[in-house]
Parts: structure tokens; sequence; C-alpha cells
């Protein structure tokens, strides 16, 4: 089918822009240019006001500042990893850091960062480049807290951070606590704002298996692992509900889902009491033979209790661990066994 004479007529009147890349390569070793840097798995961007770029290089287990003339330097991190909450006046760049994700600057220009490894939140002085403690009183990535200073509260695996613009403060997506919770700025106190169970589904993504509360209050709402978090100038909330594939927005206080749905069970190749769906007189051989033929909606087992069988899968990740807690899986993508 040929282009449409009114798509061809905006195509000729695009403008052209160029991508170019900011900063990563394969391989490289530390250096000033951007381009030149070895990101391993980075995670956040976030840009200042005079023009400063921030990446988490999540993988690297350190925080870069790209400044406006292109000089990349270490705002924290020196690429090992520690559990252990950094010492008073510790020095950010010296510090080490374990799989820093999220990304937040609060008016005054201090930098946070969620350490989602060591299930903390540190806070930056961009000034003095002196990193200290500012959530999470220890690294065993629990939920407890609420009411009290965030530096005595646990968190576990924060990732998403933002400020509201309207109230000033930072809001932490608490994603391994299936809640998103807020600290204020001027007393350090952290509390729920989204969220009402800490068990969330325990067997992967995408099940939507933790999915309620739209059109009530976002305190008694369940989410699902949630990884972002993102505030507009009305300070409307944001969430990526990960876990429950969808966006949700959280106004005065009540949760809606803008974007995204839930799985059904048959989606997930699953039945109404959440057990994988066998097919009948499907032998492993004949699942091999389907998913080397690009057919990767089977997933086999050659394991107790359904030795050489086959289920319908979804693709989605949540199946893939659901099977493993069954049994040992063999699991097939588009060719073979792995």
């Amino acid at each position: 089918m040929g282009v449409s004479a009114s798509l061809m007529a905006q195509l000729n009147n695009a403008s052209v822009y160029t991508i170019k890349d900011v900063a990563g390569v394969l391989p490289a070793s530390t250096t000033t240019q951007p381009n030149a840097l070895f990101l391993q798995v980075p995670d956040a961007v976030l840009a200042d006001k005079d023009g400063n770029v921030y990446i988490t290089d999540t993988g690297g287990h350190r925080v870069w500042k790209i400044d406006k003339t292109g000089v990349a330097t270490v705002v924290i991190g020196n690429g090992s990893t520690s559990n252990t909450a950094p010492a008073t006046g510790s020095i950010a760049k010296n510090t080490a850091i374990n799989q820093p994700a999220g990304l937040a600057l609060d008016a005054n220009g201090n930098l946070y960062v969620s350490d989602r490894g060591s299930h903390r939140i540190l806070k930056i002085d961009t000034k003095t480049g002196i990193v200290s403690l500012f959530a999470g009183l220890t690294n065993n990535g629990r939920y407890n807290g609420d009411g009290r200073p965030a530096v005595l509260a646990d968190l576990n695996i924060p990732r998403g951070l933002a400020i509201n613009p309207v109230d000033g403060n930072l809001y932490v997506a608490d994603t391994g606590n299936q809640r998103i919770r807020k600290i204020d700025l001027k007393n350090g106190i952290i509390t729920t704002v989204a969220g009402s169970t800490v068990s969330g589904s325990n067997t992967g993504l995408g099940t939507g298996t933790s999915f309620s509360g739209d059109g009530g209050p976002a305190i008694f709402a369940h989410i699902n692992a949630p990884e972002g978090v993102a505030f507009d100038s009305f300070g409307n909330m944001f969430i990526a509900d990960t876990g429950n594939n969808r966006i949700r927005m959280v106004s005065n206080g009540i949760i809606t889902t803008i974007a995204g749905r839930s799985l059904t069970n048959k989606e997930q190749g699953l039945d109404e009491n959440n057990n994988p769906i066998m097919i009948v007189g499907c032998t492993l051989a004949a699942c091999i033979t389907n998913t080397s033929l690009g057919k990767p909606n089977f997933y086999a087992t050659a394991a107790a209790p359904y030795p050489s069988s086959c289920f319908l899968r979804s693709g989605a990740r949540y199946q893939s661990s659901r099977a493993a807690a069954m049994s040992s899986v063999l699991w097939s993508e588009t060719a073979g066994i792995l």
C-alpha cells in the first residue's frame, strides 16, 4: 500500500533532527569525556536548571554528572558496592553505593539518590560533595517506619524519586514494599501516600494479582512493584504501577488508572484458580517443535510434578517464575529449550 498524499506532505515538510550519543560506549575506562564512559545499565537521567545532567550508572555503582561544557565527573560511587550507610561527613565520590536507581533535586540543589541495593536513600550536597543518609535504617529490605523520621524507617528496593513542585517534598517508589512514600523535607517524617500491602505478587511482574482501589483513596489501593513516580505542575502524582502494567494517577488523594490494564488469567496462561493451563495431548517433544517453529506461546517442564508436559504461557516474567516454583522448568523462547 502506498504512502498517502497527506502523510507524504507531512514528511516533506517535517523538520530534520539529528540524534547523537551523550554518554556511553563499549568498552572504555573511566574518563572525563561523556561519550567515552562505560555505562552499565543506566537507569535514570535528570537535568538541573543550570544545564547539568545527572545519570545513575546502576551496574557501575556510580552517579555521573555531565556539565554544560560536556565534562563528566563522578558525583557518588567508587565502583564498589557496600551495604553500610555512609559515615557522617563522607565525600560522595569516594563512597560506595549499591545499584543507584532514582534521582531527584530539591530547591536548594541537594541531590537525592535511591541506593536500591542497600534499601536506602542518600542525600548529596552538590556544593560540598558531602553525602549523608537520608532514609532507610537497615539494609534488610522490609517495610516499617511510617510516621517516624525517614532515617529510622525501612525501605525495600527503592527506585524512582520525584519532588512534588507544589509541596516541595520527596516521593519514593518503594518498589519492594508496593507503596509510594512521602518524605517531608522540613521535618524528615516518612508516610505512605499510595499502596496498602507489602505482599503484592511474589511470583514476578505482570500478573496484576495485587491490583485494586481505582476510584478510592490511594492509601487503600493495591499497587504492584511500582518503579517510577512523577508530578505535573498541579501536584498530581503519576505512578508506574509496573507489576500491574498500568500508569495510575493520584489527584486529591484518589487513585485512578490512566493507561494500561492488567492481564487476564487467560492471557497469562492460567485457569480460574491461577494454575498454569496444561496443553492436553501435547508432549515435551511437540512443545519443543512448536517453539522452534516460532510459536513461543508454550513452555515445557521435564520434572515433577508434571514431567514431559507442555503448558501455555503469556511471555510475561510472571509465568516463568510461576512455573519455576512448580518444577524445574526448561524455558523456551523461540528455538529449542534453555
